[in-house]
């Protein structure tokens, strides 16, 4: 979820609704207290973003939204939505956007149910309960103002924050302030968090799925360097088995870091969106993740931006974690698109041969 540019509100307050008004049956609107959530794989690339490099078409746009679900928003915020802004890029079918209110506040708002896509209500709560648990700590998080929940649509509202987002190309202002923000990301507490293993185990594995079978539904579909893997997927299956062990640690970690989660604001910090996948790992994880965007949207090459940011790794455990993620790209990008997702398999075909190049350069030094 990241948002385009809108006032910078840190003090926004939302009113309590009058719930004699409700207009949704067995609706929960919570104020902000804590909830359990089903958890939430990077496998699914449902989480909701805006801006970036990468567009998309499919949202779910305002004036598609039920009309009882924008009456209820109006009521929860205290404020009919006079103009909305969509995000204009990312994978989710969701609705992300700014909205401006008849008082003159804006808000940024992300709304789903599972007409949209089965998951990304249940990725929103996610979200919602993780960006509760940082509100006490000094996080580069937008602060969750209000959630809605009604058992079938999940709506959440965030502080609107006035920024720019980095990439295409990346310049070297955007991304110091992004590791800036990572080295504090680093150091936020960590006891409620899964094991990073947890997170990315659900995605880890694709070189070992692609042997087993080839889900390859487009006819002729290729990769610049599937004449490279193919003769080779007995060995990258062996040294995926270390993909998991090589990411642990005990610093906080994102997983999701990209342009379009994030937010440059005009005090050149950053400010990270989807706190969906967050986990429990390696100090170095969300720099490496992240490698394949930067290198994607024109900045550093991936092991160009190891060194720039000084992150302790060793080269057993990045090839490890580099062979679970290269898998991780060709073998999804291979298979048919999640429902109201039709741009992301593109988009994860081109991060295959990112990855898989990136993986030879290093079997290769």
């Amino acid at each position: 979820m990241g948002r385009p540019s809108g006032p910078h509100r840190r003090r926004t307050r939302i009113p309590r609704r009058d719930q004699s008004r409700d207009r949704v049956p067995r609706r929960l609107i919570e104020d902000l207290g804590p909830r359990s959530a089903s958890g939430n794989s990077l496998a699914s690339g449902s989480s909701n973003r805006q801006g970036g490099a990468v567009s998309t078409n499919h949202r779910l746009q305002w004036a598609a939204l039920p009309v009882h679900i924008r009456e209820l928003l109006a009521d929860c915020v205290g404020s009919a939505v006079v103009d909305f802004t969509s995000a204009t890029s990312g994978y989710s079918p969701a609705l992300a956007g700014v909205a401006t209110l008849a008082d003159g506040r804006s808000v940024f708002i992300k709304a789903a149910s599972p007409a949209q896509n089965p998951d990304t209500p249940d990725i929103m709560r996610t979200e919602a309960d993780n960006n509760l648990k940082l509100k006490h700590h000094r996080a580069p998080a937008p602060r969750l103002l209000e959630r809605i929940d009604d058992g079938t649509w999940v709506i959440l509202i965030f502080e609107a924050i006035a920024g720019h987002t980095p990439g295409a190309p990346w310049n070297d202002h955007d991304l110091s302030a992004v590791l800036d923000a990572l080295d504090l990301v680093r150091t936020l507490p960590v006891t409620t968090l899964p094991a990073a293993a947890t997170v990315f185990g659900t995605i880890f594995g694709g070189w070992n799925r692609l042997r087993d079978h080839d889900p390859a539904w487009e006819s002729g579909l290729d990769d610049a360097n599937m004449v490279w893997w193919q003769p080779r997927l007995d060995e990258l299956c062996s040294l995926e088995r270390a993909s998991l062990a090589s990411i642990a640690g005990d610093s906080f970690v994102h997983a999701d870091i990209r342009s379009d989660n994030t937010l440059v604001t005009e005090d050149s910090s950053a400010v990270f969106v989807d706190w969906t996948t967050c986990c429990r790992g390696a100090s170095w994880l969300d720099i490496a993740s992240m490698a394949a965007s930067v290198s994607l949207e024109g900045g550093s090459q991936p092991q160009e931006l190891l060194a720039r940011s000084r992150v302790d790794i060793s080269s057993e455990d990045l090839i490890a974690f580099v062979t679970g993620m290269s898998g991780y790209f060709v073998h999804a990008s291979r298979c048919p698109p999640p429902p109201g997702m039709p741009t992301v398999r593109d988009h994860q075909r081109e991060k295959g041969v990112i990855t898989t190049t990136w993986l030879r350069q290093l079997l290769n030094g």
